[in-house]
């Protein structure tokens, strides 16, 4: 079957010569299958796209800075908060059409909550002198 020869002609030497042989052709099926999984499952993840208007692309992403910016201030990582910030101030800056046109130019409660909220944690830290000191001067 696999090494192509029948069992009158095997021997104790082509025995062990066509267990070798066995070996190898029974992993190239698995490989085989294995591809053709990974194409099939490539082929589902096509399928699967999703059309989003321009704001609720231009919220998803002012909400996952947000989200980073809110996980550096929980560990008071102000490096990190300061990149989050500008990165904010950027997606911000390419939301603005869409503000304007959907949301009649006000803005949006999330993003005023944000910023008084930074604004907050840099005042508290100020403050605490003691706390001041004892931040590493990266922070």
């Amino acid at each position: 079957f696999f090494g192509g020869r029948s069992d009158s002609d095997s021997s104790c030497s082509d025995e062990s010569s066509s267990d070798d042989e066995q070996i190898p052709t029974q992993k190239k099926p698995q490989r085989q299958i294995n591809a053709a999984a990974i194409l099939f499952s490539d082929d589902e993840t096509d399928d699967k796209r999703v059309v989003r208007s321009a704001k609720e692309k231009r919220y998803e992403a002012l909400f996952t800075i947000i989200k980073n910016i809110r996980n550096s201030k929980k560990i008071k990582n102000f490096n990190t908060m300061l990149s989050g910030f500008e990165e904010l101030l950027k997606a911000f800056d390419k939301a603005k059409p869409v503000i304007e046109k959907e949301e009649k130019g006000v803005i949006p409660r999330f993003y005023i909550r944000i910023l008084v909220e930074m604004e907050d944690i840099v005042n508290e830290t100020w403050e605490d002198s003691a706390g001041r000191k004892a931040m590493s001067k990266v922070n």
